[in-house]
């Protein structure tokens, strides 16, 4: 739906709460304590960190609260944990658990965007077969079906061992992709103008959420803060970011006018995301890709905890 749908311990308890952490008319303030209790206990357990590792990872959670639940929240902790941790913690954080699940893994894949969780895609998915007529709603059902049906094909497929992380992701991104697109073609124009108002009066607020959690300006500039880019890092960056929306639109066309196949979309958008990314590859040093790994493997973490359990 062209513009919208592009755009949806006890030590370490004083490290995290404070006395500026304590109660008060904000009611859903200390909630958020709850979250990334969580995230840091899971952290803390599985990976055997060291008093001073826990400590670390407390207090980089708490100062990244401003943009919770949004994996914006987790910059400043990717960082520490990028100098902090050993080798063998690395590579096992870096593993991804078997129980983690579709959305647990979709979940901070677009860093500059919205946060996406699952409660936001049932929400919306809740309201968008409200604005549907019978027959349209049996076709987004079916779309919603096989995604989910291929999105296990995939999990199933990285958990044998038949695909590497890196090529999970693509296509799950591309699925995404695949999504919006299907969901363009399905509404008419009046229905999104309606799926549009509603969320714009209805919006789903996660009960535990930071003052700047929303606020893209500012999202992406707490990326851009933790991998310390240089202006010419950040212009080489735009420059691949515009090139993809120009070959992603073009395949988006080619779908909608029936010129191509739904398998062909997702295989022409696995080959583009990895072009960008091999573009992307080259701008980035190895600190900063060790950086951006840490951060997307804690954000699988953390949509367990924040939403799944919690939310």
């Amino acid at each position: 739906m062209k513009s919208f749908i592009k755009n949806i311990l006890p030590l370490s308890i004083l490290f995290l709460i404070g006395c500026e952490f304590m109660p008060d008319k904000d009611n859903h303030k200390p909630t958020i304590e709850l979250d990334l209790e969580a995230l840091a206990k899971e952290l803390t357990v599985d990976l055997g960190l060291n008093p001073d590792q826990e400590s670390l990872v407390y207090s980089s959670l708490k100062r990244g609260r401003r943009f919770h639940p949004h994996p914006a929240s987790l910059w400043e902790l990717a960082v520490d944990l990028s100098t902090s941790l050993t080798e063998a913690q690395i590579e096992h954080l870096l593993t991804i658990p078997e129980d983690k699940d579709f959305h647990d893994i979709s979940y901070g894949l677009k860093v500059e965007d919205h946060e996406h969780s699952k409660k936001k895609d049932d929400y919306l998915n809740d309201i968008i077969r409200s604005l549907l007529d019978e027959d349209q709603l049996e076709i987004f059902n079916n779309y919603l079906s096989c995604r989910i049906e291929q999105a296990e094909i995939l999990k199933e497929s990285f958990d044998n061992g038949d695909i590497e992380f890196a090529d999970l992701i693509l296509e799950i991104k591309a699925l995404h992709e695949l999504f919006k697109t299907q969901l363009e073609i399905l509404l008419t124009d009046d229905q999104e103008e309606q799926l549009r108002s509603i969320m714009e009066e209805s919006r789903l607020h996660h009960h535990r959420k930071g003052d700047d959690s929303e606020k893209l300006d500012l999202i992406k500039e707490a990326m851009e803060d933790a991998l310390n880019l240089t202006d010419e890092q950040k212009t080489e960056l735009e420059t691949i970011r515009t090139q993809f929306e120009i070959f992603m639109d073009e395949i988006k066309t080619a779908l909608i006018n029936n010129e191509i196949t739904d398998e062909v979309f997702r295989v022409s958008v696995v080959e583009l995301l990895n072009s960008i990314y091999e573009s992307r590859s080259t701008v980035f040093t190895e600190e900063q890709k060790l950086i951006i790994d840490i951060h997307r493997a804690i954000a699988i973490r953390a949509h367990h905890h924040y939403f799944n359990k919690n939310g």
